[in-house]
């Protein structure tokens, strides 16, 4: 079954599997259950990303030791199945659901050590009476009938449910503290920088997501990423109790530090990479045309149609059949948008069509307007490809049909 679903996973799920631990089975060790709260010590774990797609966006738990008898657990959020009834199904359609489990904290610990990720403990300033009421929390939230979630990438993944968890316990200190901390960041530049060194899944993650990942995200909001919410904690305070101010993070531990080359600092800057490849295949279609190489410059318009039409189809299914919420009102559609299904009819019958030259004006005058919603929607990559190409299809698709006029003007009776 894993053999059927990874690639698949890699095509269309990075964007849907953030921060996710797999789980053949759900089994976990027993361990034993704190007594007092007092005794108990509660750490936020922060695991660098990995080497899968699904794991360049790092992953955490909350680790709650009693020290009376030296148990350990650790609570995790992202466990899914893959054998679970209809999954590639729910998967692609958005409806994926997530569960938290337990697990002994050194071994799970140990795990991310042993495939070279970096492991960060954070300890929690959190009083006797909220690691107590955390720990019961975590308990309840793992019986049978609460343990399952709807899973969203951006909203609520295992990362923010971690968040929550803290955040109820200090009487919402950390999000009365961070939303009101603005950021340059959106969902879009993160999900950039965690696929940079994947090309293809990148620009297919382009594609696909729209305007909702393009908003500004407060500190609270960007705490979707486990790097993040080890470093916002940081600043987060809590009352001790006494009525002084104290840092909620008060001590940091590095368990496990790999050699890894961490994510970029930034996304990364593409797009000269699709505009040559737009300015290459429109300028083979123009020269096509002005040599009359009718043949090529109908293969050429009818691949470039056709990518563009299974590229609508992708992203109006995500907006209109999916609850990926994250795809709707895409204005990739500018782009890539059904006017192509059209032109590549056209295309296919050599674009002897009386409206084969208004079709592909409508192409390019589409992309050119949605180069204005481009404030909306950063997708200036997906703007230099498709526009590029456009314009040397409608030139290609000018010069034949004049050379056709031409041809029949001056064609002896």
């Amino acid at each position: 079954m894993e053999a059927l679903v990874g690639p698949l996973l890699r095509l269309f799920g990075v964007l849907f599997c953030f921060c996710a631990t797999w789980r053949a089975s759900a089994q976990t060790q027993p361990a034993t259950s704190p007594s007092l709260g007092d005794q108990l010590q509660v750490f936020l774990a922060t695991m660098e990303p990995g080497d899968e797609p699904w794991e360049r966006f790092g992953h955490d738990a909350i680790v709650i030791i009693d020290t009376g008898s030296g148990a350990s657990r650790a609570y995790n959020f992202g466990v899914f199945d893959f054998d679970a009834p209809n999954f590639i199904g729910n998967f692609i359609l958005g409806r994926m659901t997530y569960w938290i489990e337990a697990d002994p904290g050194g071994p799970t610990l140990d795990m991310y050590a042993n495939a070279h990720r970096s492991v960060w403990l954070q300890e929690l300033n959190l009083s006797p009476e909220q690691r107590l009421k955390l720990f019961e929390k975590l308990e309840k939230n793992r019986q049978p009938e609460n343990k399952y979630y709807r899973y969203d990438y951006y909203r609520d993944n295992c990362t923010t449910r971690v968040r929550d968890s803290i955040d109820e316990v200090t009487n919402h200190a950390i999000k009365n503290q961070l939303e009101k901390v603005s950021t340059d960041s959106t969902y879009r530049s993160y999900t950039r920088i965690g696929m940079a060194e994947n090309f293809w899944l990148y620009t297919a993650l382009e594609l696909a997501m729209g305007p909702p990942t393009d908003r500004k995200l407060s500190a609270w909001q960007e705490c979707f990423m486990p790097a993040r919410l080890m470093e916002d904690l940081k600043i987060v305070t809590i009352d001790d109790g006494a009525g002084h101010s104290v840092p909620l993070v008060k001590r940091t531990v590095e368990y496990y530090k790999s050699n890894r080359t961490p994510l970029p600092s930034q996304p990364p800057q593409y797009w000269w990479i699709f505009l040559i490849a737009g300015l290459i295949l429109g300028g083979v279609m123009i020269l096509a045309a002005i040599k009359s190489a009718r043949i090529t410059f109908f293969t050429l318009a009818s691949f470039w149609s056709l990518i563009c039409s299974v590229a609508a189809v992708f992203m109006l299914c995500l907006w209109f059949f999916t609850d990926h919420e994250a795809g709707y009102y895409n204005t990739n559609l500018f782009q890539f948008n059904p006017i192509s299904w059209l032109v590549l009819a056209a295309a296919l019958r050599g674009f002897r069509w009386k409206s084969a030259k208004p079709l592909v004006l409508l192409a390019v005058f589409f992309s050119l307007l949605g180069i204005l919603l481009c404030f909306i929607e950063w997708n200036w990559e997906m703007i230099a490809l498709a526009l590029s190409a456009h314009l040397g299809l409608a030139a290609g698709v000018i010069l034949l049909q004049n050379k056709t006029v031409e041809a029949r003007m001056t064609k002896p009776e």
